[in-house]
């Protein structure tokens, strides 16, 4: 269970002493404030868990690259504050995003990361040089949507355990190879499926409307079942009763598809469009640098072609410069950057 009274003394150890320094101070404050814990508080109250070694890892490495390090935890508190557990959320995994960024950037070749503090004027996130050239640099979080089936199944699992905790105090696991969409029978069947979980002694195994073949299983205190999918996602705190939802891999994971680039360029031109006040406003022109926008994208698998972020950011980028507007766009996946033996090894 979630014991806020051990945040502070988790943030004091060594071993978080990255995560100290960024957010110390602001999780602090919100484990005292928020009605319920956020997934980094109920992390630190609770047993440690990985995460904590991917956030330390990271942010350890992102601090050693930055020329105004004493600039960071300020601009970090100032953008991860808000009024309930699901908003600070949102606001940690922007921030993890520009995290990752810097980390994606300097294996381009980009050097001399400064943080610009907030303030009034639009300003990007970051400065940073590469070839002897000062680069803007703004951060955004580009989310896709979790598939069908795991956003089904996380909302009915979340309102079943709302209604009848006791009853759906075990942990489950819920297995598929499905991309795509679910007929409406197929949905309202999968819910069923789900609200049976309290009666079943061990597992189900069936065929949603025949062919999108999923199978349900309860998993006891000693079950080790889920640890051993590498793409499995936790929809509930590691500590409390939860569902946990993988999804397998088969051969059309690795085919290209047209219809998925075409949906990222849409999803990327919107994001591009929202970020332009940080480059071509009234705030920034007396600035002799270059813009770059880096998106950390979240594909909804880990399975993706490079390539396809490679063409888009290529059509976008010649489309900024028919107007002559001069902006780099670099696409990149936190699932592309992977961490030493050493970096997990020191904060695991």
């Amino acid at each position: 269970m979630f014991d806020r009274g051990r945040v502070s003394a988790a943030l004091s150890e060594e071993k978080n002493e990255p995560l100290n320094w960024l957010l110390g101070e602001i999780l602090r404050e919100q484990a005292e404030l928020l009605g319920a814990p956020h997934f980094l508080l109920a992390a630190l109250g609770g047993p440690r868990l990985p995460l904590l070694t991917t956030w330390n890892a990271t942010i350890a490495a992102f601090r050693s690259l930055l020329t105004n390090p004493d600039c960071a935890p300020s601009k970090a508190a100032n953008d991860v504050r808000g009024k309930n557990a699901a908003d600070v959320e949102k606001k940690l995994r922007a921030l993890q995003a520009e995290v990752f960024a810097i980390l994606a950037l300097r294996d381009q070749g980009f050097t001399d990361f400064e943080v610009v503090p907030p303030g009034q004027l639009q300003r990007p996130d970051f400065l940073a040089s590469k070839n002897g050239a000062r680069v803007r640099v703004e951060v955004k979080l580009l989310q896709e949507p979790q598939d069908i089936i795991r956003t089904i199944a996380k909302a009915r699992w979340q309102k079943n355990r709302s209604e009848n905790p006791e009853r759906y105090c075990f942990h489950a696991l819920l297995s598929h190879q499905h991309k795509g969409a679910l007929t409406r029978r197929a949905k309202s069947r999968l819910e069923n499926l789900i609200d049976q979980l309290p009666d079943i002694r061990s597992s189900i195994s069936e065929d949603l409307d025949g062919t999108i073949g999923i199978s349900l299983k309860r998993l006891d205190g000693t079950d080790q079942s889920a640890q051993s999918y590498p793409f499995s996602v936790m929809l509930e705190s590691e500590t409390e009763p939860r569902l946990v939802v993988s999804t397998s891999i088969g051969i059309a994971d690795f085919a290209a598809n047209l219809s998925e680039t075409q949906r990222l360029l849409l999803k990327v031109l919107r994001v591009v469009a929202e970020a332009q006040t940080k480059f071509f406003s009234i705030d920034t022109q007396e600035d002799a640098a270059d813009n770059l926008l880096a998106l950390c994208w979240e594909p909804p698998h880990p399975l993706f072609d490079g390539a396809m972020l490679e063409q888009v950011q290529q059509q976008i980028e010649q489309f900024f410069s028919v107007f002559e507007l001069q902006l780099r766009l670099v696409i990149f996946s936190a699932y592309q950057y992977v961490l030493s033996l050493e970096e997990i090894n020191r904060y695991k």
